[in-house]
């Protein structure tokens, strides 16, 4: 048996964060287990470009859905593939590294709700403390508000393609894309990246915290359950090499293994549905609802080509220049190209606020079987109705003056899609027969332990991220 203050399950985005932070007082011991290898065994990992070379392989845990009766319906099966990285720094280090804070109002929301110290105004020092921002001209505004809305809108856009767009056009985008008043975001795309290498909180984090004599880093550790005992968790099991073992949290036990396994892992403890869990005959310790709260951003895709050198291309990347240039200085590799090759975009129109509700629960007993996921994408018809209103948008941004004048033209997939042929282009009749064919997920699954007040009968944790203990039976 193992005794230490903290057990930390899971090395992903925030596990790895929480072990650093935690180890940064020496009086503290720390054990971090990860079901996956380390992050150093997979090479691509820290190339930024290598991205889509890390999903369906053994760095990923190859979640699928079930099929989908509302989309999905040009997928085999209408069952969508839905990665999630194993290995230390998890999705971090497997994702396309686009980083955002999110809308203040999400934050501002939930502390009305009664989830007290998640206002924006609460959170945003902790965003301080982990952010190194590197572009000089965003530093000061990064400082309060990540992007201030207007004019940092029109500096950007002037900024990185002046040459490419009018001023008139940089105003129609503008008020065409008028949400950014409300949520108080557009920008370009800031990264997780430093140097040319990705910047996953493995690499950002765990690095320097495993050189502390406080800090134990367990790969793969497969952890099948928490240990409970008088309404307190006390530990969990695991599993390494074949062989099981039971370690001790003094302190506390912290599951941050994503809004797939964490639900799964509660479950198999006995946190969870007690239906669901009496069904697979897993004695209950807390009849909460687990797993029942599963959302997930969907986009509706639009291909542009234009007929001008403005993107990156297979052929671009592969440069002999550019291999070299990567190794020798981590350069942008889109930059530093002038050989042509089909250039392309895609304006993804993205639904931030599901009100299509999933869910994540078990098939079996065995630690070692997939969950069952079911997202339910598009079951509530306001989403449709919202992502039709957002590609007729994108239709318009593609009928610009700008997009004329660059022969930037719509990818046919979108003129002559074979299963919507019965109806008129672009009427909403085939742009919704479209959108359920065409839609794409994003992979930013969320709220399966979903986060409230104690009288709240659909949350898990407390504002604290503590499991409801009045439903410990």
């Amino acid at each position: 048996m193992y005794y230490l203050c903290f057990s930390v399950v899971g090395a992903g985005s925030a596990g790895a964060v929480l072990a650093s932070r935690l180890s940064e007082d020496p009086s503290l011991s720390v054990l971090l287990l990860e079901a996956g290898g380390s992050n150093e065994n997979y090479f691509l990992s820290d190339i930024p470009l290598a991205a889509p070379e890390l999903q369906r392989g053994d760095a990923d845990w190859n979640f699928v859905s079930t099929p989908q009766k509302n989309a999905m319906t040009a997928l085999v099966d209408n069952v969508n593939f839905m990665p999630s990285g194993r290995l230390l720094g998890g999705s971090s280090s497997i994702n396309y590294m686009l980083y955002t804070r999110g809308s203040r109002h999400d934050y501002d929301q939930w502390a009305k709700e009664g989830c007290d110290g998640w206002s924006y105004k609460d959170v945003l020092p902790y965003f301080i403390k982990s952010e190194d921002n590197r572009v000089p001209w965003l530093q000061d505004s990064c400082k309060e508000n990540h992007i201030t809305c207007v004019q940092v809108f029109i500096k950007l856009a002037k900024h990185v393609s002046s040459s490419v767009f009018g001023e008139r056009d940089y105003v129609y985008f503008y008020q065409l894309l008028h949400f950014a008043i409300i949520c108080n975001r557009f920008e370009h795309a800031t990264l997780t990246t430093k140097d040319g290498v990705r910047a996953s909180t493995a690499n950002a984090f765990l690095r320097k915290a495993s050189q502390r004599p406080n800090v134990d880093i367990s790969v793969n550790s497969h952890v099948t359950k928490v240990l409970i005992k008088n309404k307190s968790a006390y530990g969990v099991e695991f599993i390494r090499g074949a062989r099981k073992h039971k370690v001790h949290a003094r302190r506390e036990v912290i599951v941050s293994t994503g809004s797939v396994n964490t639900p799964k892992i509660l479950m198999l403890s006995g946190i969870g549905p007690k239906m669901h869990l009496k069904s697979l005959n897993i004695p209950l310790e807390a009849d909460l609802p687990v797993g029942e709260n599963l959302q997930n951003h969907v986009g509706a895709p639009l291909y542009f080509f234009p007929n001008i050198s403005l993107t990156i291309t297979p052929d671009k990347a592969g440069t002999i220049w550019n291999k070299f240039l990567y190794a020798t200085s981590g350069k942008d590799l889109i930059l530093k190209s002038t050989e042509k090759n089909q250039n392309g975009f895609t304006i993804l129109v993205n639904l931030l606020h599901p009100k299509s509700i999933g869910s994540v629960t078990l098939q079996s007993k065995d630690p070692f079987d997939p969950p069952i996921m079911e997202p339910e994408f598009l079951a509530d018809r306001q989403h449709v109705a919202t992502l039709i209103k957002g590609v007729k948008r994108a239709l318009e941004l593609g009928n610009t003056d700008t997009f004329k004048n660059l022969g930037i033209n719509l990818d046919d997939t979108y003129i002559k899609f074979p299963e919507c042929v019965q109806f008129k282009i672009p009427s909403e009749e085939y742009l919704e027969c479209y959108i359920r064919h065409y839609l794409l997920a994003m992979y930013h699954y969320s709220s399966t332990c979903r986060m409230g007040k104690t009288e709240d009968p659909t949350s898990v944790v407390d504002s604290k991220l503590r499991y409801h203990v009045q439903h410990i039976v």
